[in-house]
């Protein structure tokens, strides 16, 4: 130790230090497992709910309405395949 604490080391001790080899294989082929066992946890968790629109008719009209949050659209929901408040993909009588 030097006089302010710190720990001195000399260039022969740097020199004579123990190696470790990385395998660097190993280590790719762990990154990429926990990469996809998370991604597989993941989309179990957040899957994208399917349905389709409930008709609903008023004295103002006919509207439609997710099942999944309620939210209601006017008009034909034809060219709109998923709700914009919740992201539920609605099918088109019971197919894609």
């Amino acid at each position: 130790m030097t006089k302010d604490g710190k720990l001195a080391i000399s260039q022969s001790q740097i020199a004579n230090a123990p190696t470790v080899e990385i395998d660097k294989n190993a280590i790719h082929n762990e990154k990429e497992q926990a990469y996809l066992e998370g991604y597989e946890d993941a989309s179990k968790k957040f899957r994208i709910p399917q349905g389709e629109w409930i008709e609903n008719s008023d004295k103002l009209g006919l509207s439609y309405i997710c099942p999944f949050c309620g939210h209601e659209i006017t008009g034909i929901p034809q060219d709109l395949n998923y709700c914009c408040k919740c992201g539920a993909k609605m099918l088109k009588g019971g197919t894609e």
